[in-house]
């Protein structure tokens, strides 16, 4: 089963159940009761011996706990966590209404899209009650979570993420990228894809957005640099070429490898296959990695003498 490829900190923690063939069909929003870091989380998680297959953070940044193939301990109920994909929300502010950032809540919208597109749930259904498949924590048991202002947002949440879900078939994975605004007077960033949606942010002429393949007809789905997400017209919105490794011209420096090949070039591990290429996708030979073992070994040697 895979996970989310939004993820942008993985830390795996023990406090899980190993599950053989589990059928996601449930998500289980909750709240962290704290302005916690992805990192912090992890080690909360840790020392309290409890997890959650993803967290969010104020910021809007996901992290990735317990795989969505396992059962996290999450929701005090084993039915429904053997069946959905449990998420721990940021509150940006403590005690009240324990409120929720405006960036994490779009980029809860933007996971519960994902992982009901991966999952084939074609329809995110709030009923207030253990019958739908959007639940909540304080269904199972007595608990505050997941907090009033989260809770009165998950009509919202349903209502977001099943408008997304009706483009499904709308998904450009070649067109996944940066793409610079080209409106002089600014581009409106909408909440929804049409000009009856309301305004979030007007964005300036010559700025860069996130596109991430969505797309109802010309209304693209965006994400700002300051983590804010909506619907811009896709005619005012140009393209940026990748930005390539400065070793290899195969190797995008958004990759999620990036960092570790460029480790390897700087530090005589790998050298690539000539010609300023890398070629990511090659399968390594055993002569190959035992060069690599080989190197690696003697720079642990070599550190142990120093």
């Amino acid at each position: 089963m895979s996970n989310s490829k939004l993820v942008q900190y993985t830390r795996f923690v023990p406090a899980c159940s190993k599950m053989h063939n589990k059928k996601n069909i449930k998500i289980t929003p909750h709240h962290m009761a704290g302005d916690l870091s992805l990192e912090t989380c992890g080690k909360v998680l840790i020392d309290s011996n409890c997890s959650t297959n993803y967290a969010i953070d104020s910021e809007g940044r996901i992290g990735l706990y317990v795989d969505e193939g396992d059962r996290s301990w999450a929701s005090d109920n084993k039915k429904n966590d053997g069946q959905a994909v449990t998420i721990e929300v940021a509150n940006d502010e403590l005690g009240g209404d324990w409120h929720v950032s405006d960036q994490a809540l779009n980029a809860l919208v933007d996971l519960c899209v994902d992982i009901c597109i991966r999952n084939g749930i074609d329809e995110l259904v709030y009923t207030g009650d253990k019958s739908g498949n959007l639940t909540r924590h304080n269904m199972f048991t007595a608990t505050s979570c997941p907090g009033p202002y989260l809770q009165s947002k998950f009509p919202w949440i349903a209502e977001q993420v099943n408008q997304r879900l009706n483009i499904k078939s709308s998904y450009s994975k070649d067109l996944i990228g940066d793409y610079k605004v080209q409106a002089v007077g600014g581009l409106n960033l909408r909440a929804g894809a049409s000009t009856n949606n309301s305004v979030i942010e007007t964005l300036d002429n010559g700025s860069t957005v996130w596109f991430d393949g969505y797309h109802i007809g010309s209304w693209y789905h965006v994400k700002t640099r300051s983590g804010k997400t909506g619907y811009c017209v896709k005619d005012y919105l140009k393209k940026e070429p990748d930005k390539m490794s400065e070793h290899f011209s195969d190797v995008p420096k958004k990759a999620w490898y990036a960092k570790s090949v460029d480790y390897c070039k700087e530090n005589g591990l790998m050298s690539g296959v000539g010609g300023g290429k890398f070629a990511p996708n090659r399968p390594m030979t055993r002569a190959e990695a035992a060069a690599v073992f080989a190197k690696l070994h003697s720079m642990i040697e070599e550190g142990k003498n120093k």
